[in-house]
């Protein structure tokens, strides 16, 4: 009896040990991922913001969506065929909406024409499925082909074209998945985070003239515009841009182009567009040398130029007339709606300080206008052309060249460096906004000549 009597302790404190060994490998087991569930997930990379990087903005966001995120390559230094070996090619999926028949059928197919040629470049052919939708038909065509594009897969949408179909997809749109428009609405962009616009509209035409008009050291102008509504939407445009950037609008009038005699109104208008203080100043002259009666009054002009948003011919038929207000050396800046074959009327008399913008003319010896000869077989592709391909590209460099997706591939669409483009170097804006570049044209000699060409 007595080995058992000494045994008992030691049999206890095996079993007391066994049984937290046992205990311990139960709770091991508890934290062990399974195979099929991969590896732990890494800490979540935060923005600026403190969000987490690909997640939507919050309501203290100032900004349309989050800064580019720091791991994206820069665009400019992967355009378009530097590096090939660094980034190489990826595949990339690309939905096209754009109208294919009815009324804007020329605009759309002009447009698809350009994306194709881009595709069909020998650096992206054999990566690149292009999956082409057509929305004439409305917006609910439109949300349909943006839906079935979806569950495709595809990495971009390109379009649409029609203020409409743009309005139509918006509340169906993935912040994840990269719109970008081709419509003149550029409003329509701040909608929604992942909607980006990319057009060459007079609307854009005047922001970028707003633009000009501020490196010209322009701080106060008037807008003055035809009845057309097309006209007012691109004064007011203009307006917004140049007030945005710190300018001041000394104010606004319309004309009606079937007229031809406007100098009561214009000079009713420099009565609001003249400085005060000056006047103030000038009437406090005319008091101290009241006894001179033979007085050539002539008050400096209150602005530092105007921005005309109007045609040609209404253009010469006006510049005259400011000359007889006395407004005639007062820089005037216009957009592409100048150029109606009128403009030369004037015979550069009144116009020699006059501006306007146009899109681009594509290099006659560069890769679209080389490629486009050879495929159909010679001639010139057109500004809109050139928009369907720029655009392509965009798509191209950064969905396979760089291989981003998702919010990458938004967030890296705020490039600050912006994209070359042959129709004009583009850069978003933090409302998704394409600023464009455009070529500056003045008249000489009675002649159009190129005096600022922005690639």
């Amino acid at each position: 009896m007595t080995p058992y009597r000494y045994a008992t302790p030691c049999c206890r404190w095996r079993s007391l040990f066994f049984f937290l060994s046992i205990l311990l490998l139960a709770g091991c087991q508890t934290t062990v991922v399974p195979p099929a569930a991969g590896p732990a997930p890494a800490r979540p990379v935060v923005d600026a913001y403190g969000q987490p990087q690909g997640s939507p903005p919050t309501a203290v966001d100032v900004a349309r969506t989050p800064p580019p995120i720091q791991t994206v390559p820069s665009a400019a230094s992967a355009w378009p065929t530097y590096h090939w070996s660094q980034y190489g090619r990826k595949p990339v999926q690309i939905g096209v909406i754009l109208p294919l028949h009815g009324r804007y059928a020329r605009y759309g197919r002009t447009l698809l024409d350009g994306i194709r040629l881009a595709v069909d470049g020998p650096d992206w052919r054999p990566v690149v499925k292009l999956t082409v939708m057509d929305a004439a038909d409305g917006g609910p065509a439109a949300v349909r082909a943006y839906e079935q594009l979806t569950r495709q897969g595809v990495d971009w949408v390109l379009g649409p074209l029609l203020k409409e179909n743009v309005a139509a997809i918006i509340p169906h749109l993935r912040e994840d998945l990269p719109v970008i428009s081709l419509s003149k609405h550029s409003e329509l962009a701040q909608q929604h985070p992942a909607l980006f616009v990319h057009s060459i509209a007079r609307g854009i035409q005047a922001a970028f003239m707003a633009r000009e008009a501020m490196r010209a050291g322009m701080h106060r102008v008037a807008v003055i515009s035809s009845l057309q509504p097309s006209a007012r939407q691109e004064a007011e445009a203009f307006g917004k841009a140049f007030t945005a950037l710190g300018g001041e609008v000394a104010g606004s009038l319309a004309l009606d182009r079937r007229q031809v005699n406007y100098v009561n109104r214009l000079r009713t208008f420099r009565t609001v567009i003249d400085d005060d203080v000056v006047l103030r100043d000038l009437d406090l002259g005319l008091r101290v040398f009241a006894p001179l009666r033979q007085l050539d009054v002539r008050i400096p002009p209150g602005v530092d130029g105007f921005y005309m948003a109007m045609p040609g011919a209404m253009i010469a038929k006006l510049a005259g007339q400011l000359a007889y207000v006395d407004l005639r050396k007062v820089p005037m800046l216009g957009s592409n709606r100048w150029q109606d074959g009128h403009l030369l009327d004037d015979s550069g008399r009144y116009l020699g300080r006059a501006r306007f913008c146009q899109p681009v003319q594509p290099d006659s010896a560069g890769p679209m206008v080389t490629q486009y000869r050879e495929t159909w077989g010679g001639g010139q592709p057109d500004a809109l052309f050139a928009l369907g391909y720029d655009t392509a590209h965009i798509a191209l460099l950064l969905g396979s060249r760089l291989g981003l997706h998702g919010q990458r591939a938004v967030q890296a669409l705020h490039e600050q460096t912006g994209f070359p483009a042959e129709s004009g170097r583009v850069r978003f804006d933090a409302q998704g906004v394409g600023e464009k570049e455009f070529d500056v044209f003045a008249l000489k000699d009675r002649r159009l000549v190129l005096v600022r060409r922005h690639g």
